[in-house]
């Protein structure tokens, strides 16, 4: 398998070198493309949440909570009661802060390899901000209600957290991380508030910088499908939404389909999030082995329990 996979990644980057040699005008388009859809959608969106959600996890302000969420991760998750901290920034921050957490959270020794994996499957979400502002408000026109799609997006991650627990049979009285303890921030605790706010500053220009290059590259391959490939607008739609999320939901929203069919796809494509997200987290976790099954196998069943809770709610109202 791990062979099959670098071939496969080898396979895809000459290929990528090979289009930037033979078509270069269509890549510089692209690529151009890429980085607007970055500086005026995903930047304005989502870098001000991860500024302020990492500092609010480095202050200890997210504390807090842990007495309301810390029974539910020890029962319902079977995980530690530092493993809320990567939950509430993958809901808070969105691609691919959850994952980045979950590696500070493994190379502290709050988790062990198997925990981490298993909180991997339910800890990365879309961003209420992308949701509302990009996908919500632009792509879908404001003619979907938000309660739903919303309660869709979370309520699912929660039940495939619950599902992948109980599937897995996980007993945390036999997988203990190294060392126990209260949360942990993402840098000191004698830090300052400056040393804190400069420390979210820089890791979330680290991480915003990350998803824009792969943002850049994905539209560049994906750009290129849509030219030389002979496949229909709607199935070049999905394709480019399986490599990268953001153009592939921006191209169904402009395909003629109904309002429903419309929200369903953009649904799904928001939770499983793409090729490009999935290689974000294994960027921002920074680990030697990266557990592709589990993160894999959670955005499917994420995605598709996102999918039937919105036509259960859709109906219900």
């Amino acid at each position: 398998m791990k062979h099959t996979t670098a071939w496969i990644s080898k396979l895809c980057l000459l290929l990528l070198f090979g289009l930037l040699l033979t078509h270069p005008k269509q890549s510089a388009f692209y690529a151009a493309a890429g980085l607007t859809t970055w500086y005026t959608s995903i930047v304005p969106v989502l870098l001000p949440s991860m500024i302020v959600s990492g500092l609010l996890i480095r202050t200890r302000a997210c504390n807090l909570l842990h007495p309301l969420l810390a029974p539910i991760f020890r029962k319902l998750f079977r995980l530690p009661d530092a493993a809320a901290d990567a939950f509430l920034v993958g809901i808070l921050c969105g691609y691919p802060s959850g994952a980045a957490v979950t590696g500070e959270l493994l190379r502290q020794n709050k988790l062990t390899n198997t925990q981490a994996a298993h909180l991997l499957q339910f800890c990365n979400y879309p961003s209420p901000m992308f949701l509302t502002g990009l996908i919500l408000s632009t792509a879908l026109k404001g003619q979907v209600s938000a309660p739903i799609f919303l309660l869709s997006v979370y309520l699912s991650g929660i039940c495939t957290g619950i599902l992948t627990t109980y599937i897995r049979k996980c007993h945390p009285e036999n997988d203990h991380p190294k060392t126990e303890g209260a949360s942990p921030t993402l840098c000191g605790n004698t830090d300052t508030f400056f040393q804190k706010l400069e420390a979210s500053l820089m890791t979330a220009a680290r991480t915003i910088l990350i998803v824009g290059l792969y943002l850049m590259l994905f539209r560049i391959f994906s750009g290129m499908a849509m030219e030389l490939l002979p496949l229909p607008p709607f199935l070049l739609a999905l394709l480019t939404g399986l490599l990268e999320m953001t153009s592939g939901i921006m191209l169904l929203a402009k395909q003629p389909l109904s309002l429903y069919a419309q929200s369903i796809l953009i649904l799904f494509l928001s939770v499983f999030g793409g090729i490009s997200t999935w290689l974000q987290a294994v960027s921002v976790m920074d680990l030697p082995q990266f557990p592709t099954g589990h993160y894999l196998t959670g955005r499917l069943l994420h995605s598709t329990l996102a999918v039937l809770l919105f036509l259960l709610l859709s109906r219900l109202s």
